[in-house]
């Protein structure tokens, strides 16, 4: 038997190595992207202006220190108050720093009537952790889980945290993105409770 001339069987692996390298880094980077939250936005102030939308109305289920309950929260139900609306993420660093100024609002604005409703995200989180962002920062007011992210999307929130003032009408008076000193936020819910 003679033998044939040319390449051997081994000789095109490294070309097909080669090929799926580029593949591969292309499916890795996709993977990362998919599985990263988004990230907080960073310190900076955005007010709305001009004419006052209503604020959409939605139902989550309420989340305590504790954990997630089966209770239910209607947004609706605070129409007649001022409302300071708290868009959150556990692991986010500027809610972590908002929180003491949050807690120092509603315990001066609560008093006034101003009802507070801070809303944790899912993404990035569990319900475990969000409850624990909650009694790490004694949050004693209503605090909902967003498992589907859709009450974050239906206010347009792209990134944490973001904060809203809603009048008695139930329009949306101010949204503020990022950390920001108590005397804004106070600023905010006197000009609500103003009219």
């Amino acid at each position: 038997m003679a033998k044939k001339k040319g390449r051997t069987k081994s000789e095109p692996r490294w070309y097909i190595a080669v090929a799926f390298v580029p593949a591969m880094l292309l499916v890795g980077i996709l993977v990362y992207l998919l599985s990263i939250p988004p990230a907080p936005v960073s310190p900076t102030t955005q007010t709305s202006t001009g004419e006052r939308i209503e604020a959409p109305d939605f139902k989550l289920k309420v989340i305590t220190p504790e954990g997630l309950t089966d209770r239910e929260f209607t947004f609706s139900s605070t129409r007649g108050s001022v409302v300071f609306l708290d868009f959150a993420f556990s692991w986010c660093p500027h809610c972590n720093n908002m929180a003491p100024i949050i807690k120092r609002l509603y315990q001066e604005y609560s008093q006034k009537g101003v009802v507070f409703v801070t809303v944790m995200g899912s993404s990035g989180s569990s319900p475990s952790a969000s409850a624990s962002f909650l009694s790490r920062h004694g949050v004693s007011w209503t605090a909902l889980y967003d498992e589907r992210m859709s009450v974050f999307s239906l206010y347009g929130v792209t990134g944490t945290p973001t904060y809203f003032v809603i009048d008695s009408d139930g329009r949306i008076v101010t949204k503020l993105i990022g950390e920001q000193p108590y005397d804004t936020l106070k600023s905010a819910i006197e000009q609500a409770l103003r009219g």
